[in-house]
């Protein structure tokens, strides 16, 4: 992991065309992938999650492709006080393909996350109502850059996120920014950017949950981005 730190540390900035940073899974089957929830959580609350993923036609130009993606993503986290989370989240590429054919497993960005809980939900059943949370991370520059799949120097950001929480659904909704070294092959894609997104989730079951979700990335200097 040092070795390959201190090549991404050396590496001239690249693009995360994955998609592989998740926030922290826990054990609400409503959570979101990508979209902040500022869920209840107790002192002394430890959270660990895995997650096997695939992206089709991640990344496409003249200058860098990233065509398929298969993922674990792993995170680890704990409360260390009712209103303060800490994570670490490790993104693994298993595999991927690109213009020069198929490629082996390889590190993402390692990203450290904080989330101070402003107003937390209440920890009822039936659903504790709204909450709301100040998110910061940092991202390592631990992915590699020539196969797209890390940024090649620290960055970071923050975000500000609510949720209201009823007996059988969630609303949930972010907004902040990520500060990330510009791209040299995509100069459209990274430096400053603001990021938005919303998420529904509702349980099917008590242990079935079916979520949708959708997010915005404006690059200030870039043009606008769906996801």
């Amino acid at each position: 992991m040092l070795v390959a730190l201190g090549s991404a540390l050396a590496a001239e900035p690249g693009f995360d065309a994955s998609g592989m940073t998740t926030v922290p899974l826990d054990a609400d089957p409503r959570d979101p992938l990508f979209v902040e929830r500022p869920g209840v959580m107790q002192a002394g609350d430890a959270f660990a999650g895995a997650m096997l993923g695939y992206a089709r036609g991640a990344l496409d130009t003249p200058d860098a492709s990233l065509n398929d993606v298969g993922y674990l993503g792993l995170s680890l986290g704990a409360a260390l006080h009712p209103s303060l989370r800490v994570d670490l989240l490790a993104p693994i590429a298993l595999a991927t393909s690109d213009a020069g054919g198929w490629h082996g497993p390889a590190m993402g960005d390692i990203r450290l996350r904080t989330l101070i809980s402003v107003l937390p939900p209440e920890a009822i059943e039936g659903g504790g109502g709204a909450g709301l949370g100040l998110v910061g991370f940092v991202d390592l520059p631990s992915g590699a850059v020539g196969r797209n799949l890390g940024w090649g120097e620290p960055s970071g950001g923050m975000k500000l996120a609510g949720t209201y929480e009823g007996r059988r659904f969630t609303l949930t909704a972010d907004a902040g920014f990520a500060a990330r070294p510009t791209s040299v092959a995509l100069p459209d894609e990274g430096g400053a950017t603001v990021m938005a997104g919303v998420a529904a989730g509702v349980l099917a079951t008590d242990d079935l949950g079916i979520t949708a979700e959708a997010g915005l990335r404006m690059p200030l200097d870039g043009t606008l981005g769906l996801d």
